[in-house]
């Protein structure tokens, strides 16, 4: 009267006691974070500058990275360079976003913010606090 399950996978061709390990097609982004040890806010600064791998648009909110260009990263993670962006070094002209950040930062611990320094500082009078449970 009782079945015998693991004669069932045996003629099928599948061994229940070992775990499917197929790779995924598409690494979210608390994946990518687990395989680097890098934050969400670091693998998202390093794509800005071009040396971390861009990842795929899946549709609406969802993004993916290929095992492929995570492994290229992994590989050789300090000279790694997406593929399409523009160095520095090559045309001159193009400026990495954490560059322009950081060329900011300088010129307003240089200068100040002039705009803010000029106007004056406007305090309003001290009024008497109400009490929502005054009757007056």
């Amino acid at each position: 009267m009782s079945t015998n399950d693991s004669g069932a996978g045996e003629r099928s061709g599948i061994d229940a006691s070992k775990p499917m390990t197929a790779a995924p097609a598409f690494f979210r982004i608390a994946d990518v974070m687990r395989i680097t040890a890098l934050s969400r806010a670091t693998v998202y600064r390093r794509i800005a500058d071009g040396i971390f791998p861009a990842p795929v648009h899946l549709g609406g909110r969802a993004c993916g990275w290929t095992p492929k260009a995570l492994q290229a990263w992994i590989d050789d993670p300090g000279e790694y360079r997406a593929p399409g962006r523009f160095d520095d070094k090559n045309t001159g002209s193009k400026k990495q976003p954490s560059e322009l950040a950081a060329r900011a930062r300088r010129s307003q611990r240089a200068g100040g913010n002039q705009v803010s320094a000029k106007i004056p500082s406007i305090r309003s009078p001290s009024l008497p606090q109400a009490s929502r449970f005054s009757s007056a």
